[in-house]
């Protein structure tokens, strides 16, 4: 059993700085689910509304974790570039996910997790 992991994640410096993403990683058993909304510096509150993008465990080439002096980033790398098209501030089918500092330990067993899903995926692939 997967346990469900919940990371709160910021995309920052969209639209020249003046936007940002906050959002929720989970790890799921089949997807990682990203729910996120997008807030602007000129207006109250969200400018986007709640989205919600499911990503197939399938679907992801890979998941890297990488600590930083004050947080930590999570990079997802899609296998295909559509899959993360809707995820502001994505590029060529990869996406980073800044971490605060307090949510690292909580962001690194989310990445552990999910590579071991990743890899049992492919297995599964192999053996059909």
């Amino acid at each position: 059993m997967v346990k469900n992991h919940r990371v709160p994640f910021k995309i920052s410096y969209l639209d020249h700085g003046y936007s940002e993403v906050v959002g929720l990683f989970h790890v799921k058993k089949e997807e990682l689910v990203l729910e996120f909304e997008q807030n602007s510096q000129f207006t109250e509150g969200s400018t986007s509304g709640v989205q919600e993008i499911s990503l197939p465990i399938g679907e992801i080439e890979s998941v890297q974790f990488r600590k930083k002096w004050i947080g930590a980033v999570i990079e997802i790398e899609a296998r295909s570039m559509r899959l993360l098209n809707s995820v502001p501030g994505a590029e060529q089918g990869r996406c980073e996910l800044k971490i605060k500092r307090k949510h690292r330990k909580e962001a690194e067993h989310a990445v552990s997790t999910t590579r071991v899903l990743i890899s049992e995926h492919r297995l599964e692939e192999l053996e059909e």
